[in-house]
């Protein structure tokens, strides 16, 4: 069970981390 929330905060982290990535670019 705690791999599976540790999956899914890394998941979330790297798509909020390329999303901002992607706003700063279209900045």
């Amino acid at each position: 069970m705690f791999s599976f929330i540790f999956q899914w905060v890394i998941k979330v982290y790297y798509y909020l981390l390329h999303w901002t990535c992607s706003e700063l670019q279209a900045i």
